[in-house]
């Protein structure tokens, strides 16, 4: 029995000793290992002190192992060469190359420099600093760590490529347009006041431009155009032929019976508002058409649309802000809040084809949405308009009088606006739509050999005034991009240097900013014709914040090249119509805000301005090649000259 309790003993103390120094080597192992986890951050942090991580990525651009602004600058460099390059574009038709064409990815030529633009857009100083957040996330362990899987698996930030598609498409449609037919449905003929028989429609051809768009994202990752894309001609309209839609034929004479509709709206001032369907449009609306589930009949959606633009322009009622304006301590003008209301057209479209294909009669309510006003006539009084909160100024001299014009219209619709807290505003939302009918004037245009007109020319100076006032202010500013040329209107009013202009243009470039204080903000917008000022004041209640920026400096210039001629058949011979040249420059400045209590706010803003020549259109000789001015003395012929 000693014997057992003995063995026992030596075993159990031989267990304890074995588990001790399991535990010491395992306390060892961890001590080293925390040692060079700490060893290695110490080094790794004054290593990489101010720097990127290494093995961070943007798109296919290596950035780690250097500053926030080396890389901005870096990536700024890419995309200046990008846009220096054309977008080189096949047309393919069953596999077989029919055309092709190349598109400059800058808007060129324009007589208003608010139209110049690019049809791609990054911004680098936001991919710089998403890059050197990278690795920075969390405590002390988790950067180490994550800083040191990168070397491993790299980690990359995506481009976030903007692409004015609609503007790239749009050119490629008139570079292509002999190769593109308006298909057209198989409609039904008629006879009498009924359907007798049917047409057989065109099948058409169009392009399928959803591929274009995602290798264009693809492509545009390394900054660099390599791929020569293609674009695919296709079939528009899958045609129904005449057999099949006449065994439709006593359905679609139902649907026609149906007629009149009469859709029915009732208005805010509890007015009724009456739209007659009647049998002659439903003779334009059916068509038979070959879907997913088969042969079908089906309204012509270009119809359909049409009557309900119609509809739209009668019912549509913007909603409108209770208006709070102060001049001094008194206020000057108030007026109540309204609700808006739109058309909801994809619900209408429902309960007409809901009729059509039934047997219910009556009337067809029409389908609206109620947009309620961002300031409601309760809350105008609690606002806590006060005081002068910021003032942003610019100068327009010089503008041709429809730019004067559409800077008055785009300054009265901001005229009153009231900011909640918290809210972001889109100046593109609040100023669009941008067309004749809501009172802007169209300047020309220079697009390639062409001379169009376009609307909406001044309205970067709405932006650019806004922007310095939004400064001033010390609100925060969530999207801001820099107008692609120097351009005198936009010069600072500190000390005359171009850097802090803000460009608009639907749908983007965009500004935006927040209200980030606690209280209601009023924006008063004032146009000086005498001095030719532009003058934003923001009134609210003070938070203590100061907000301002330094005077902007110009880091270098670039000269803007020799003229350049182009011939056209826009303009009689010899006549020419030319847009003002612009030096190109790199800017900077800084936008400062201090608040009571907290850490200063400071952001630098790196503009980058592109140099443009003098682009002369020339009225071409339709029997030889007209004169043109080399640069050494003056044209042979008049010389009619639109400037910027």
């Amino acid at each position: 029995m000693k014997h057992r309790t003995h063995t026992f003993l030596s075993h159990l103390k031989e267990g304890i000793v074995s588990q001790k120094k399991r535990l010491l080597v395992l306390l060892t192992v961890f001590g080293v290992t925390i040692f060079v986890i700490v060893g290695a951050g110490g080094t790794y942090a004054v290593a990489y002190q101010g720097k990127i991580a290494p093995g961070v990525f943007v798109g296919d651009l290596s950035v780690g192992g250097i500053t926030e602004q080396q890389a901005a600058d870096e990536l700024a460099a890419r995309y200046e060469a990008l846009l220096n390059r054309e977008l080189s574009v096949v047309l393919i038709k069953e596999g077989e190359e029919i055309d092709s064409a190349s598109i400059a990815l800058r808007a060129d030529g324009a007589t208003d420099p608010d139209f110049v633009r690019d049809y791609v857009y990054i911004n680098p100083e936001e991919l710089a600093a998403g890059a050197y957040e990278r690795g920075r996330e969390g405590g002390f362990p988790r950067q180490v760590i994550d800083r040191i899987a990168f070397i491993v698996a790299p980690s990359t930030l995506s481009p976030r490529w903007s692409i004015q598609h609609e503007e790239i498409f749009s050119t490629l449609e008139g570079l292509f347009s002999d190769h593109l037919i308006d298909g057209e449905p198989t409609r039904y003929t008629i006879e009498g006041d009924a359907f007798t028989g049917a047409e057989r429609g065109t099948p058409g051809m169009t392009m399928d431009d959803g591929k274009l768009l995602e290798s264009l994202y693809d492509d545009l990752n390394d900054f660099d155009l390599q791929l020569v894309h293609t674009v695919e001609l296709v079939t528009a309209i899958n045609v129904v032929e005449v057999e099949e839609a006449m065994t439709l034929l006593d359905d679609a004479n139902a649907i026609l019976n149906r007629a009149p509709i009469d859709l029915v709206h009732t208005a805010h001032d509890t007015r009724e508002q009456r739209f007659t369907v009647s049998r002659d449009d439903l003779y334009a609306w059916v068509i038979a058409e070959k879907n997913k589930t088969g042969l079908a009949l089906a309204l012509d959606s270009g119809a359909v649309d049409r009557f309900f633009e119609e509809i739209a322009t009668a019912i549509n009622i913007q909603p409108v802000d209770a208006i709070f304006r102060m001049e001094g301590d008194r206020v000057i003008e108030f007026s109540g809040s309204q609700n808006g209301s739109e058309l909801d057209e994809k619900g209408t479209y429902t309960d007409v084809l809901s009729y059509l294909w039934g047997t219910e009669e009556g009337d067809v309510q029409i389908a609206t949405s109620i947009i309620e006003p961002d300031i409601s006539t309760a809350s105008v009084n609690e606002l806590g308009i006060r005081e002068v909160l910021g003032i942003g100024i610019s100068d327009f001299s010089g503008s041709p009088s429809n730019r004067v014009a559409n800077i008055l219209h785009g300054a009265a619709k901001l005229d009153g606006l009231l900011i909640p807290p918290g809210e972001e505003i889109s100046l593109v939302e609040k100023l669009r739509p941008f067309t004749i009918a809501d009172g802007y004037l169209p300047e020309l245009v220079i697009k390639g050999d062409e001379i169009t007109p376009e609307v909406g020319g001044g309205l970067c100076q709405i932006g650019t005034t806004t922007f310095r006032a939004a400064m001033n202010t010390g609100l925060e500013i969530t999207e801001r991009r820099n107008h692609s040329l120097v351009v005198n209107y936009y010069n600072d009013p500190s000390n005359g240097n171009p850097g802090t202009d803000a460009t608009l243009y639907e749908p983007r470039p965009d500004f935006r900013f927040r209200n980030d204080t606690t209280h209601h903000i009023l924006l008063d917008t004032f146009v000086d014709l005498s001095t030719y000022e532009l003058v934003f004041t923001f009134w609210g209640t003070s938070d203590g914040r100061k907000g301002y920026y330094s005077p902007p400096e110009i880091l270098s210039w670039n000269g803007y090249g020799a003229t350049q001629y182009i011939e056209t058949t826009d303009l009689a011979p010899g006549v020419t119509r030319c847009q003002s040249p612009h030096p190109g420059a790199t800017t900077s400045f800084d936008y400062i805000v201090e608040r009571p209590g907290e850490d200063i706010f400071s952001h630098t803003y790196q503009s980058t301005y592109r140099s443009l020549p003098r682009i002369c259109l020339v009225g071409a000789d339709p029997v030889g090649p007209a004169e043109v001015d080399d640069g050494t003395g003056e044209l042979d012929v008049e010389d009619v000259t639109v400037e910027g």
